[in-house]
């Protein structure tokens, strides 16, 4: 977290632990009370987008060898 999501955190909790479920609702709470504050992320590009597209297409297609490969060797078996 950055140093200005452990001030929110340190409003919030007594304990200095840390816990990412707490970070996680710490983070929600800034977005839900504070957007205001906060300045928007930009845009992606184009070129980001179609980065992310490929990305998908990929995790996918790998998804897809390693479930063939198992049904193959099931089926083999």
């Amino acid at each position: 977290m950055s140093l200005s999501a452990s001030r929110y955190r340190d409003r919030h909790t007594v304990s200095r632990k840390k816990s990412d479920r707490q970070d996680a609702v710490v983070l929600t709470n800034i977005l839900r009370t504070d957007m205001a504050l906060h300045r928007p992320l930009p845009a992606d590009s184009h070129q980001a987008q179609a980065i992310a597209v490929l990305a998908r297409g990929h995790q996918d297609a790998v998804r897809r060898i390693h479930r063939v490969g198992n049904e193959l060797r099931s089926l083999l078996r």
